[in-house]
Formats: C-alpha cells, structure tokens, sequence
C-alpha cells in the first residue's frame, strides 16, 4: 500500500465485506473511494438435475494453498463413513505441485506431503482434475464442503448452492454475513451434523 499513488486512484473495488471494512479502517483517507461491488453468478447452467447417489458426495473445489484445509474435509468424510460407507469425497482441483511458487514453501509441501499419505488409507476419497466442466461436476455433488482458513467471498460455495448443493461452511471471518448462518459449521462434529440432519 505504501507504494501506491492514491492520488492516482480513482475507486478501489472490493468484493467482499470483511476486506471491505477492514480497508476502510485502515485506509480512512480513502475510504470515500472504496466501494463493494459484491460478485454475481449466472445461474442457469449449474442449475441441473443431481444425479443418483448425490446427496452422499461431498465436493472440496480447489485445495491451494493449505489454508484451504483440505485435511478438515478429510476428518469430515472420515467421520460420515462411521456412519455410512456411501459417503465419498470428490476434490476437483489443480494439484499443489503444479503451483512452482506453493511447491517451493517448504511448509506447504509437508504438508500436502502429510495429507496426501494419510488420503491413501482413507477410502471414498477421489481426484478430478481441474478444467471448466465444474457444472458436471456439481450434478454428482451434495454437499460442497468449505474448510478454508480464510476466504473472500468464495464463489465455489455460491456456485455449489445454485446446483442445489447444501454448503457446509467452515466459520471462516465473513462466511456468516454472505452465507445463511445455518451452514456455518464451527468444529468437524458440527459439520457431520449438519450432513446427517439434512439426510434425516
């Protein structure tokens, strides 16, 4: 921010609250310039009939950096297969290798290392690789699972609920205020109670 000419800036655009507020506070010389601008979604091609056996996948879109969490998501399906053993989760993503920039963090390696060990003993887990054919995706999807530590507004999660996939929500700062509080889920047992309730 230092480095920038505000006299130079005409509008700073932001799409989501918890940035929107926190740049207001920190940039009051400004904030008559900063506007929400929030994001919008065409509906119309996720909007598909689920296919058969959905409302036992859940769905992880993108899983880079690390602060996404996909081990959560593990411990979430991990914990429904106690359950029942339909349970399954689908990641659709670029893999974290295929990031030089994340793949050079020594943390960041050690920990999809770590993650990726554990995923070979844990069934009900699979791959789909990334590409734009995420409305397919979505007809196999129940629940989209966000497990991030940070978000901005997370678009996955709004396109997942135009497929008439119930969001299970990590209360990650800002989640509640774009997304009905009842998919927030605060620990892993609340999310498993969110699945098993909307299966009841």
């Amino acid at each position: 921010r230092e480095q920038i000419d505000w006299s130079a800036v005409d509008a700073l655009l932001i799409t989501c609250y918890q940035h929107y507020d926190r740049l207001r506070a920190e940039l009051p010389e400004v904030r008559d310039r900063i506007h929400l601008v929030p994001q919008l979604l065409t509906c119309d091609r996720l909007d598909r009939p689920k296919q058969v056996g959905a409302q036992f996948n859940l769905g992880l879109l993108g899983v880079a950096p690390f602060r996404k969490r996909p081990d959560l998501a593990v411990d979430i399906l991990e914990a429904l297969r106690r359950h029942d053993s339909r349970y399954s989760l689908s990641i659709k993503s670029r893999q974290p290798w295929e990031y030089g920039w994340l793949w050079d963090r020594r943390e960041e390696r050690e920990a999809y290392e770590s993650l990726y060990e554990r995923i070979r003993a844990v069934p009900g887990v699979h791959f789909e690789p990334h590409g734009a054919d995420v409305d397919a995706w979505f007809r196999r999807i129940g629940y989209l699972v966000s497990t991030s530590d940070h978000e901005g507004s997370h678009q996955a999660v709004a396109e997942g609920m135009a497929s008439g996939a119930i969001p299970i929500l990590r209360n990650w700062d800002g989640a509640d205020r774009l997304y009905p509080e009842r998919y927030v889920f605060q620990e892993v047992e609340e999310a498993v109670e969110r699945v098993l309730a909307a299966q009841a």
